[in-house]
């Protein structure tokens, strides 16, 4: 029998409930050969590993509508751009791409999209969300395996390659080039959206509406199914939790350093990186941001989780955010800062 919510699992400060479609039933693990009824149209949900998390897919249609084929590209989508823009592949179009000291390299049009919302999110948080963090998060790596703090002198080292203003992109075609040796590429802070993204407009332009597709927690949804007024989303900062949105037309993204943590030299550091001392973030602080597209709310709450409500201010017109920080009952701290398409189903609306 169909469980009436699909659980949304991420490993951070916040994650989501995703009750579906304000009570329709969406199954946790469909069958592709879900035989349905004519004319009746009904969930057929697909899910699958995919940049170190699991990739989930929701699309609502009639039998032989093409969903599985529509489904199936989607994750071929995923599973190239995680190709081209992973760190941890040695022979990925990015980690090759900046191994040419600071020549003009050719770069596929995914690589180039993949920079050029880099680069819108540079400029928004004024650094703190850079694909060029690479060099800092390669050394972070090490620091947080061997349970120590990064040298000084490789820190520096590492800082002074790290900023958008050290590389150049032209079109026509798409070129890439470095302007300091030993630059690297990294895009944690907002791959996850970006894919999520690539998957979403896939299936929209394959005709279907109602739709979501979820990449760990960073999620984006279509219009609501026939007869429904939206997803409903319950957003858990702390066990008992019951703050709750309603979405369609939306994306969410979550982020923070509640499970992903390892201590250094007495402090407890996140895996979250700030580019501007090279370390993972100390604050306990979990972050969800609503917005157009999964990559600038993926983006966003990177940028959140490492500034805090600091960072509200220069939070785009039309996108939300909902900002927990501290720890124990009474240290906790939310911060609400409504965005635009508001419909509350808890205190204080943030979409």
């Amino acid at each position: 029998m169909c469980a009436p919510v699909l659980w949304i699992p991420r490993g951070s400060a916040l994650f989501a409930l995703l009750v579906g479609l304000l009570g329709a039933c969406v199954c946790a693990r469909t069958s592709p050969g879900l035989v349905l009824s004519a004319g009746v149209q009904e969930p057929l949900t697909v899910e699958r590993p995919a940049m170190g998390t699991i990739f989930r897919i929701v699309v609502w249609g009639k039998k032989g509508s093409g969903r599985a084929a529509a489904i199936e590209a989607a994750f071929e989508e995923i599973a190239e751009l995680e190709r081209v823009l992973t760190d941890y592949d040695s022979q990925s179009e990015a980690r090759q791409a900046t191994g040419h000291g600071t020549e003009w390299v050719a770069i596929s049009p995914l690589l180039a999209q993949a920079l050029q919302h880099g680069r819108l999110l540079a400029l928004q948080t004024n650094g703190l969300v850079d694909p060029t963090v690479g060099p800092l998060t390669r050394l972070w790596r090490r620091s947080a395996r061997q349970g120590t703090l990064p040298d000084p002198g490789l820190l520096s080292a590492a800082l002074e390659r790290v900023g958008f203003e050290f590389l150049e992109l032209k079109t026509a075609p798409d070129h890439l080039r470095c302007l300091k040796k030993g630059m690297r590429l990294d895009f944690g802070a907002y791959g996850k959206g970006l894919a999520v993204d690539q998957a979403f407009e896939l299936l929209r332009a394959r005709g279907f509406n109602s739709i979501l597709v979820d990449g760990g927690g960073d999620l984006r949804v279509g219009a609501a199914p026939p007869g429904k007024t939206g997803w409903l989303v319950r957003l858990e900062a702390r066990r008992g939790d019951g703050a709750q949105i309603a979405i369609q037309e939306r994306a969410l993204a979550t982020s923070g350093n509640r499970f992903q943590t390892v201590r250094i030299e007495g402090s407890s550091h996140g895996h979250i990186i700030d580019p501007r001392t090279g370390l993972g973030i100390s604050t306990s602080r979990g972050v969800t941001v609503a917005a157009d597209t999964a990559c600038a709310a993926d983006g966003w709450a990177t940028a959140l989780c490492i500034v805090g409500g600091e960072g509200l201010a220069r939070l785009p017109a039309g996108m939300g955010a909902r900002l927990v920080e501290g720890k124990g009952r009474d240290g906790l701290r939310e911060v609400r800062f409504p965005g635009k398409n508001s419909s509350s189903q808890g205190p204080e609306e943030f979409q």
